[in-house]
């Protein structure tokens, strides 16, 4: 019998179409001469991670063992290295900077780099040694930088490199300053504007302030490549005539994960109106106005404050409120967006709810993402003006309340919905922990067919509905003792996550809603609907999901 050889050409390419990491290691197990082809398909998929001396140790003598093999295919590197208080000991050891630094002088396709670099405190061992900064000047091939930390070192660094990057993290302290700003930039960033399309900045301020009687909007730098922004703490005045002017060809993603407007609600009207002549003809920032955003995700102030007029195609809104929702309303109707996800803080009751979506809104929403926090925890002393709402509310209220809502919304094909609760004990009002409805959520945590029945009674009445998805999550916590009643350590007694999904079977007939049944509605498996939720970009944002772990003031005990 004639020996049939494998063509690893071909491996090799069949490899190349596996997206999920176990369909990789499934199939480096099929044989040994398909091994060293998933090998390369795992190194080159997704971030390799160092997260201590003893991976650098193991990455290190991994890829050295086959060098010719394994180097070419790492596309992206990751040195993760948490944050040292005084005293702590890092987990990288100062010897091994020759292992990192021979990693990073033969990686010849490395395309992204993620680090942290805390020069100025507590050393972190290798990451920390300066000869790894003078190594990454040298990587030509970088085209994503993302660099974390504390030192005075780090804009000089990026200020050095010399590699066309296309997508640069500031996600580094300005150490000189609270937050960066325009004119901050000009020292280290100025360099990169002619390659940089996508810039992440940690802490960012837009002002008045940053321009004097010496300097003006056209002294800076405009970073005409730029089609992407991400600040993850937005301060002071949003002025769309800056951002206009700074990043002229933004038209993929704005996004301000979390906002601070140190400014009183009876001025949000000026700013806005300043930012609506902004983008008028006669303005100096018109020459420059952006013609269309695939994605803005903001919280509802800024949203209102920014008042654009370009077309949106997905909108993310955090944090709407009672007091908030009339300010989302207003922007909803002048720049009603094809896709939605709005985040409703049930603190004061099922009011949020009220007038939510305006008729322009109707006419152009697909797809809706609905994501309600049920919390008994006010922050502060600013406690709830409906503390009964909090105490009284009944799932089937909530239920008739978003019938309500939705019902007008005759073109929307997608629709998820993800109720999460927030429910600290004891309760005291001196605390700012309210006494919450057991009985909602008691629903929340055992919805058994409540959600069956919700997702048939939407489909009802959305007569344009194709996909249906529902969610309820949460936590319980109990506050650990405490010699200072002022010190707060959260104790998680329990959490849990139900989730189903629905396909519509057909698309009902608006006077046809009476006779529906259970078989107008096909259920979906977990994975299919993660799926589609993916492709439909049903996603929730940052803010939701420190929601609902409750961010770093919990702790889990460990499994027995």
């Amino acid at each position: 019998m004639v020996a049939r050889h494998l063509n690893a050409e071909v491996l090799a390419v069949v490899c190349d179409f596996l997206t999920d990491k176990p369909d990789v290691l499934s199939f480096s197990l099929t044989c040994s001469a398909v091994r060293p082809v998933a090998t390369q398909r795992l190194l080159s998929m997704a971030p390799v991670v160092i997260s201590s001396s003893k991976s650098l140790r193991c990455l290190h003598s991994f890829l050295f063992s086959d060098a010719a093999a394994r180097t070419p295919y790492v596309r992206a590197l990751t040195v993760d290295s948490p944050n040292l208080d005084e005293g702590e000991v890092s987990s990288y050891d100062p010897e091994d900077t020759p292992l990192l630094l021979d990693i990073l002088s033969s990686t010849p396709c490395l395309y992204e780099l993620s680090l942290s670099i805390t020069l100025h405190r507590t050393p972190n061992g290798c990451v920390d040694d300066l000869r790894v900064l003078d190594a990454l000047v040298q990587l030509h091939t970088l085209r994503a930088l993302n660099i974390d930390g504390e030192s005075p070192a780090l804009p000089e660094l990026v200020a050095r490199i010399r590699a066309p990057l296309r997508k640069l993290g500031v996600l580094f302290v300005n150490l000189k300053g609270d937050w960066w700003h325009p004119a901050a930039f000009e020292k280290f960033l100025p360099h990169l504007a002619p390659t940089l399309e996508e810039l992440h900045v940690n802490d960012f301020c837009l002002d008045h302030s940053d321009f004097n009687e010496n300097t003006s909007l056209s002294d800076r730098t405009q970073y005409l490549a730029l089609r992407s922004l991400t600040i993850n703490h937005f301060f002071h005045h949003p002025l769309l005539e800056h951002l206009q002017y700074l990043f002229p060809a933004l038209d993929r993603v704005l996004c301000a994960t979390f906002t601070d407007l140190p400014i009183p609600e009876d001025r949000w009207v000026d700013i806005r109106a300043a930012n609506q002549r902004a983008q008028e003809g006669d303005s100096e920032s018109h020459k420059h106005p952006w013609k269309r955003l695939d994605q803005l995700i903001c919280n509802i102030p800024l949203f209102y404050i920014l008042a654009l007029r370009c077309p949106i195609r997905l909108v993310s809104l955090d944090a709407c409120s009672f007091d908030h929702r009339t300010f989302a309303t207003q922007a909803l109707r002048e720049n009603p967006p094809p896709r939605l996800k709005v985040s409703l803080l049930l603190h004061d009751g099922l009011g949020v709810f009220d007038e939510l979506f305006p008729p322009e809104l109707a006419e152009t929403l697909t797809h809706l993402t609905l994501c309600i926090d049920y919390s008994n925890i006010c922050y502060g002393l600013h406690y709830p003006a409906n503390a009964h709402a909090i105490a009284t509310l009944q799932w089937d209220h909530l239920m008739e309340r978003l019938l309500q809502t939705v019902l007008p919304l005759h073109h929307l094909t997608h629709l998820r919905i993800v109720i999460q609760a927030d429910i600290r004990h004891p309760f005291s009002g001196l605390y700012g922990r309210l006494p919450c409805s057991e009985d909602f959520v008691q629903a929340l945590r055992d919805p058994a067919l409540r959600l069956e029945k919700a997702a048939l009674s939407l489909a009802g009445v959305l007569t344009s509905a194709r996909y249906v998805f529902l969610t309820t999550r949460g936590f319980l916590a109990d506050r650990e003792s405490s010699d200072d009643e002022w010190v707060y350590t959260w104790r998680v007694s329990e959490r849990w996550l139900i989730s189903r999904a629905w396909r519509v079977a057909g698309l009902w007939a608006h006077n046809a809603r009476e006779s529906q049944s259970e078989s107008s509605l096909v259920e979906l498996d977990e994975a299919f609907a993660e799926m589609i939720m993916e492709q439909e970009e049903l996603f929730l944002s940052l803010q939701d999901e420190i929601n609902h772990t409750g961010g770093h003031e919990l702790w889990q005990p460990e499994p027995n």
